[in-house]
């Protein structure tokens, strides 16, 4: 029961995180989809500079 109320807070708080088996490269698609329409476009190709020349490069090596 301690878990689902754990779970409960943290999606009223907005902070929950569901588990996934999902690779960091469709996530980062993901994000930067749902990005696009929320941010200015200079700060949206600042973000798709960052994942592809630092975070995505980083992780894939970080075996």
């Amino acid at each position: 029961m301690q878990q689902q109320t754990l779970i409960l807070h943290e999606l009223n708080q907005g902070t929950y995180v569901a588990t996934s088996k999902m690779k960091l490269d469709e996530l980062t698609q993901k994000w930067l989809r749902k990005k696009k329409h929320e941010v200015q476009d200079v700060t949206y190709k600042a973000y798709v500079h960052l994942i592809k020349t630092h975070i995505l490069p980083f992780w894939s090596n970080a075996n």
